[in-house]
């Protein structure tokens, strides 16, 4: 099975220096993080880098992505994160193209951190959910206070890299707050701070957990959005759900969550751990099904093992829910993220529980691309492939 490209979400920390109330990883099914290193051993990164070296020669993987990930990644500390880079440049850059990316919450950015990222070339995005009001009701340190202002001054600071072409664009990632107006969000992201590259992302709720009445504010949250990007027509802008979805309609990509074979995937992500330990899709912890998922470990297994694993997960609960059957976006959305399908008494045999909002947001952008001139034969096409 040859692999095209590899995506490592690296758990550098299990430890981070904000309480986000809504945080998949301390609050969602999987809590051994207590029980996790707080940051993973110098042992346990070169076991990391032999794993993917046996990876790349037996699976002829052609490009590598470490995300570096926690936690709060930049705990890690400055000379023993760049020594990792080091590690990995020297190890595994001869035999692959290999990138790094970091998703931090940039309240520990100094001009050293921006160093360390320019010398390794490295893509960031931070994680801001809005406007002061509305970040700091749910992104809050741990003694209770928000966590803007802090974030806000590592934003600006990166952004003065960039502008100086020291840095790649710096990208955000905002978690959905539905009681809030995507509107005024994305209209600070864009004039107030200057962010060009942005995702909204639902959370990670189930049927177990989630409130059905609150299912339209998502829908009224994300057409918001949708609109005033839209109205900017600036191909500057870029919001990964809808770049995403628009690419599936001109037949490019998979859009949600990929269908297919397992034995015919030519992109794969897997998630290390700070103990070392091996998983699939990281966004499942919020599940209860992730107590369940057999993982494995870096040290005492190879990469072949970890495909296998996956395979059998994925034939157990990746396929299209009966429920979808025969809805226009069957193929297209395939019933929504994983993490969102998921209940106690029927896995993730559901449509996601963001049905409803999505299928709005789907109809808009079509409405939006035939506006645009795309040709309704080849839309209709590409829906159904």
């Amino acid at each position: 099975m040859s692999i095209q490209h590899l995506e490592v979400i690296f758990k550098l920390t299990s430890r981070c220096n904000i309480n986000c109330t809504y945080c998949y990883y301390f609050y969602g099914a999987d809590q051994d993080w207590k029980s996790r290193p707080k940051k993973i051993s110098a042992e346990s990164v070169q076991d990391t880098i032999d794993f993917l070296k046996q990876a790349i020669e037996e699976h002829n993987i052609k490009s590598l992505q470490i995300d570096f990930h926690g936690g709060e990644p930049l705990l890690y500390g400055k000379k023993a994160f760049e020594a990792v880079c080091i590690l990995f440049k020297q190890q595994l850059g001869q035999s692959v193209k290999l990138h790094f990316a970091i998703q931090t919450n940039a309240m520990l950015i100094d001009d050293e951190w921006v160093d360390i990222f320019e010398k390794y070339n490295i893509g960031i995005a931070i994680s801001l959910d809005g406007p002061k009001l509305i970040n700091d009701k749910l992104r809050i340190d741990h003694k209770g206070k928000g966590t803007y202002t802090r974030v806000v001054e590592g934003l600006k600071q990166l952004q003065t890299a960039e502008r100086a072409s020291r840095i790649s664009p710096v990208s955000n990632l905002a978690v959905i707050n539905p009681n809030t107006s995507g509107k005024a969000i994305y209209r600070h992201f864009v004039d107030d701070l200057n962010l060009y590259n942005m995702d909204f992302l639902l959370p990670g709720d189930d049927y177990d957990t989630y409130d059905p009445e609150q299912v339209h504010l998502y829908g009224d949250f994300l057409i918001d959005v949708l609109n005033e990007w839209i109205k900017d027509n600036n191909p500057k802008i870029k919001i990964r759900l809808f770049s995403a979805f628009i690419a599936k309609l001109y037949g490019q990509t998979s859009f949600m969550f990929p269908t297919e074979n397992f034995d015919t995937k030519k992109n794969i992500a897997m998630t290390i751990d700070s103990d070392g330990m091996v998983y699939g899709d990281d966004a499942l912890r919020s599940n209860q099904a992730w107590n369940q998922y057999k993982a494995i470990h870096i040290k005492e297994n190879t990469f072949t093992d970890f495909q296998q694993v996956e395979k059998q997960w994925h034939e157990k609960n990746v396929a299209i829910p009966k429920a979808c059957a025969g809805c226009i976006w069957e193929q297209t959305c395939a019933g929504g993220h994983l993490e969102n399908r998921y209940s106690s008494q029927s896995g993730y045999q559901n449509p996601t529980i963001y049905c409803e909002a999505l299928q709005r947001v789907y109809q808009q952008i079509i409405h939006f691309l035939i506006d645009s001139g795309m040709p309704l034969e080849k839309l209709t096409q590409n829906i159904a492939a």
